[in-house]
């Protein structure tokens, strides 16, 4: 009896041991009905069961079953590589992220981008120091040499820890010059050493700026605030790699001073830093002779001085020098009576203490016609100091060049003395004597005296002594007179038919 042959497996099913795609829930799904241990097959779309059966057709030959295994690992495998790239593209393109080399963080940009840079201080424009990029920076008796460097937006600096002798400059700071200095113990020393007023220098491509110390602070590492406040000319110094206060760093602002350095010719009115002393010019002024009370052709010139005790020690201010010098290069050395002469505040006697400032006058006996156009005030605090401030002072000399003698014989002889101007320049002061030449009574009158200037008298404003003079037979009288400044230009004084062109108003 034949044996009949086993009836065919129901359609979609497999003796194989190797399951069909599709035909049973793999390990891509979640089992949903655990209890039961199968779960409920959803009718496949006609979609999915055009893809499903060419599939199913391959997967039932054993010998397509590697070649189909092989597509779907590449398939996977395209996909994760597609992955990846998507994910480092997105994380490249995150703003601010520095890239950590050697345990340094590389900045991204300079701290400066998008800042104004329009100096206002109190709603005034404030003086800008020149612009440029930093070379050295000197604080005290210690120079740093600069180095650019970039910051950033959460603070932190890329330098090199062991350039000791540099100061690494926030690249692009300019009014707010952002400087930081590498911790070590030397210039941990210098920077807490620094307190309020000390000086720092900085030298840039534009020139040299000084500064003084206004205030000694602190500020979180990751806080830029300060930093890139560019408002406002000054340094911002930070003392890097500073572990004394977590998450803090200490900081020096120094604000921007016009200040003179020594041994060079200031301006008046520029504060000039001598180390020991601060010295400050103001108020220079010609005397007439008869304010100083000097004799004929002699005159006193007054120079108003600031000086600031930069020390923490005494300074002896009865050891202070002081000069002037005219056009010619003739010197003239301190009067302490003419320092006092009408109204002067009188020198500088005694001791100077620490952090204190004493105005005081320095007066000069000079020639009633010294040579101008510039003079030149030097101040030491000692005859052995080799800093010297020195200011320039614009001055005018006046000269009186007298016309040529009269033919018909004079009544008087007239002698100019002196010709100033007043302080606000606005007055013409002329002080000389004359003389009666004759045997009688000499009466002047205001009819008697002129000043013109191109031809236009000028007003007479008022006259010492006062007018009607009577000046007896060969005697001389004194006087000064006064008159409203005439314009620039062929400018004469007339006396009893006496003329004199004066030159220099």
């Amino acid at each position: 009896m034949s044996s009949q042959p086993p009836p065919p497996p129901p359609s979609g099913e497999s003796n194989e041991d190797w399951p069909l795609p599709g035909a049973t829930k793999g390990a891509w799904e979640h089992e949903e009905d655990a209890a039961a241990g199968k779960a409920s097959a959803a009718a496949p779309s006609p979609l999915l069961e055009g893809i499903r059966a060419p599939l199913a057709a391959l997967w039932s030959d054993p010998r397509s079953r590697p070649l189909l295994l092989l597509s779907a690992g590449l398939l996977v495998g395209v996909c994760a590589l597609a992955c990846l790239v998507i994910a480092l593209a997105a994380l490249s393109n995150r703003p601010d992220q520095p890239r950590i080399v050697s345990g340094t963080p590389e900045a991204t940009r300079a701290i400066t981008n998008s800042i104004s840079l329009n100096v206002i201080v109190a709603g005034t424009p404030a003086p800008t120091p020149p612009p440029g990029i930093p070379t050295r920076l000197q604080v005290g008796a210690r120079a740093f040499s600069v180095s650019a460097a970039t910051l950033s937006t959460r603070n932190e600096w890329n330098y090199d820890r062991n350039a000791q002798r540099t100061v690494f400059w926030a690249s692009g700071s300019a009014i707010n010059y952002v400087l930081g200095l590498p911790n070590s113990t030397e210039n941990r020393a210098t920077f807490e050493g620094l307190k309020l007023d000390d000086l720092l220098v900085l030298d840039t491509a534009a020139g040299q700026a000084r500064y003084r110390v206004s205030s000694l602070t602190s500020a979180k590492v990751d806080d830029t605030a300060l930093l890139r406040d560019q408002s406002t000319p000054q340094i911002t110094l930070l003392l890097l790699g500073d572990t004394a206060t977590a998450n803090q760093r200490r900081v020096v602002v120094a604000r921007y001073t016009d200040e003179g350095s020594p041994n060079v010719l200031a301006s008046v009115g520029a504060p000039i830093n001598l180390v020991d002393v601060r010295v400050r010019a103001s108020n220079p002024r010609l005397l007439t002779t008869a304010q100083a009370g000097l004799p004929a052709g002699r005159s006193a010139y007054q120079v108003d001085l600031e000086i600031t005790n930069l020390l923490t020690r005494t300074v002896d201010a009865g050891a202070f020098v002081v000069e002037l010098q005219d056009g010619s290069g003739a010197r003239f050395p301190l009067s302490p009576a003419l320092s006092a002469a009408s109204g002067g505040k009188g020198w500088s006697t005694g001791v100077l203490a620490a952090g204190a400032t004493v105005n005081v006058t320095a007066g000069f006996d000079v020639p009633a016609t010294m040579a101008g156009p510039k003079l030149e005030l030097d101040f030491s605090v000692d005859r052995a100091n080799a800093f010297v401030a020195r200011v320039s002072i614009p001055y005018r000399a006046v000269v009186i060049v007298p016309s040529p003698a009269p033919t018909a014989a004079p009544v008087a002889d007239v002698d100019l003395l002196a010709v100033n101007l007043s302080p606000d320049g606005a007055e013409v002061r002329i002080v000389g004597q004359i003389r009666n030449l004759t045997a009688r009574d000499l009466a002047v009158s205001p009819r008697d005296v002129s000043l013109t200037g191109n031809g236009v008298p000028s007003a007479l404003n008022a006259a010492l002594p006062g007018f009607p003079w009577t000046i007896p037979a060969n005697e001389t009288l004194a006087f000064q007179i006064n008159f409203v400044r005439p314009p620039a230009g062929n400018v004469v004084f007339t006396l009893f038919g006496r003329s004199y062109q004066i030159d220099g108003l």
